[in-house]
C-alpha cells in the first residue's frame, strides 16, 4: 500500500515513468514511447529529470 501511495503522490507532481534497459552500445531509455540510446544509464536519469 506504500508504493501505491508513492506512486499517487509522484504522479500528483507530474513525475516522468522511466524504462529502459542496457545494451552493449549503452542503455536504451523510453522517451514519449520511443525508445533513444544513451551512453549510460545517468544520462538517461539526466535527461528525463531535465
Amino acid at each position: 500500500m506504500r508504493a501505491k501511495i508513492k506512486s499517487e503522490k509522484e504522479k500528483a507532481k507530474g513525475v516522468k515513468h522511466m524504462k529502459g534497459y542496457v545494451t552493449d552500445k549503452g542503455y536504451m531509455g523510453l522517451v514519449e514511447g520511443r525508445y533513444i540510446l544513451f551512453a549510460s544509464e545517468r544520462e538517461y536519469y539526466d535527461y528525463m529529470e531535465d
